[in-house]
């Protein structure tokens, strides 16, 4: 039985995982980007009521009238959506999160002075400021560090980087952790609190424009454990990647994810995501027109997709009972 939801995202920092994904952003440890971003929902979120009603630009929950989508399935999609993403963003958290474009922002105390952050460089001490482009391994350990003062984002354990670079516009690392764990880090499904264990391959270039393609490839057996309801994803193959374009006039953003035969093991079951999505964003509140389609498949038959509708809102379609994330 087919089930359609079309989202209306009314939290600030649920805005969009297509913006900036893998680095995603803001204070502290993360890009200015989305801080910046971020702020303006804030603001907009206050102008329109904060809660009180949302504005009329903004994508309004339309279920099928007949047979409202349950939201398990539903979270499930997304959660297969937002995996690969949310594994890159911990596994690669000393690029991600404790660099800002490449430099360190702090060895010490994280956001509001809320847990702490100890970094090295080849091993030995390093000091806040610009990474070395070459070769070198990059680690940190995370204490209950705050990295995100307007979302709450906090991340604890250790990973590293061994990254490879000539100046920083295309950098190349292997990334890895034995246990990173992340709260408030989703925007769209509910892996509000996730665990990373194992690697994978990691690579970023930048243009002069300070637009950015990041591709991420989690090694085989690599895993995303929810820690809220002790279920786990395990990553069997494939790539993400997230490319910042820029944007046409009178927009403020433009991210396109390609998901390149990405394949995500939940309770033994393979499910492989397959295609691509534009998101392009306005000024105002969480405006955003999406176009494209990602396809989720399971032993070769479609049980999900994630696109952008005939009047571009992000949506999701169930199409096969999923089992929960």
């Amino acid at each position: 039985m087919k089930k359609t939801l079309l989202f209306k995202n009314s939290s600030a920092h649920a805005f969009c995982p297509e913006f900036d994904i893998l680095g995603c952003g803001a204070i502290g440890g993360r890009d200015p980007a989305r801080h910046a971003f971020l702020t303006l929902l804030v603001a907009a979120a206050v102008v329109s009521g904060c809660g009180g009603g949302s504005s009329p630009a903004n994508p309004v929950d339309q279920p099928s009238v007949n047979t409202p989508p349950p939201a398990l399935d539903t979270d499930t999609a997304l959660s297969l959506y937002e995996s690969a993403w949310l594994h890159a963003s911990l596994t690669a958290s000393a690029l991600e999160h404790a660099a800002i474009d490449y430099g360190v922002w702090t060895t010490d105390y994280c956001v509001f002075g809320s847990g702490s952050m100890l970094a090295s460089l080849d091993g030995g001490p390093v000091t806040t400021g610009a990474l070395p482009a070459g070769s070198h391994t990059f680690a940190v350990t995370f204490s209950d560090c705050l990295v995100d003062g307007l979302v709450g984002t906090s991340l604890s354990g250790t990973a590293s980087a061994e990254y490879t670079s000539v100046d920083l516009s295309d950098v190349t690392a292997l990334v890895s952790t034995t246990s990173m764990r992340g709260t408030l880090l989703a925007f769209r499904s509910g892996l509000h609190d996730v665990t990373s264990d194992g690697s994978g391959t990691w690579r970023r270039v930048t243009t002069g424009a300070g637009l950015s393609t990041t591709t991420y490839v989690p090694t085989v057996g690599s895993r995303l454990v929810n820690n809220l309801t002790g279920n786990s994803a395990t990553f069997a193959g494939g790539s993400y990647t997230n490319s910042q374009v820029t944007p046409p006039p009178g927009a403020s953003a433009s991210v396109e994810q390609d998901f390149d035969r990405l394949v995500v093991a939940i309770n033994g079951t393979e499910y492989t995501l397959d295609g691509s999505l534009q998101s392009i964003y306005g000024f105002v509140g969480n405006q955003g027109t999406h176009t494209g389609e990602i396809r989720i498949t399971s032993n070769g038959t479609l049980v999900s997709r994630v696109y952008g509708d005939a009047n571009g809102l992000f949506s999701v379609e169930v199409l096969s009972a999923l089992p929960p994330f």
